[in-house]
């Protein structure tokens, strides 16, 4: 996804407001549940050179993604591991792209270097599949696919 303007919309339509209200009775269950599967992803990777998005202990989060970053992969290996994952169905994601290098904000002459933590951790991090139907042994798969292609 690219920037390549800015622009607003923040209207939702009825179709989307009745979703959310639906979802709204189930919430202390949707989020139950995505915590439990991030519980599992932190046990499974453990001895693994990568790490979950870190949440603070006094915060209870709906884990809207689960992010993880690669620990000591340069940004080609970064690309390697990703695009297999998803050769493989595997639904990674990129999360996120540095907004000072969409290119409305390059245009405005925002360029590489001004926020390097923003830039590294974009090289070497993406989301892994969480939601609250998600199998054991899909998240089993998930973790051995990545885990072949890190020691590949």
């Amino acid at each position: 996804y690219e920037q390549q303007s800015l622009g607003y919309n923040y209207r939702m339509n009825d179709i989307q407001a009745a979703l959310g209200l639906s979802q709204l009775k189930r919430l202390d269950q949707i989020v139950l549940k995505r915590n439990e599967k991030l519980e599992i992803y932190r046990e499974l990777i453990k001895s693994m050179p990568v790490k979950l998005l870190e949440i603070n202990e006094d915060v209870y989060s709906s884990v809207h993604l689960c992010v993880l970053s690669l620990k000591n992969v340069d940004e080609n290996r970064h690309r390697m591991i990703f695009e297999n994952l998803r050769k493989n169905k595997i639904g990674v994601q990129l999360h996120y792209f540095p907004v000072h290098l969409q290119p409305f904000f390059r245009n405005l002459g925002f360029k590489e270097g001004l926020f390097p933590s923003a830039e590294e951790y974009s090289k070497t991090s993406f989301s892994i599949p969480l939601f609250p139907e998600l199998k054991l042994e899909d998240q089993k798969y998930v973790i051995k696919s990545l885990n072949f292609y890190l020691n590949e």
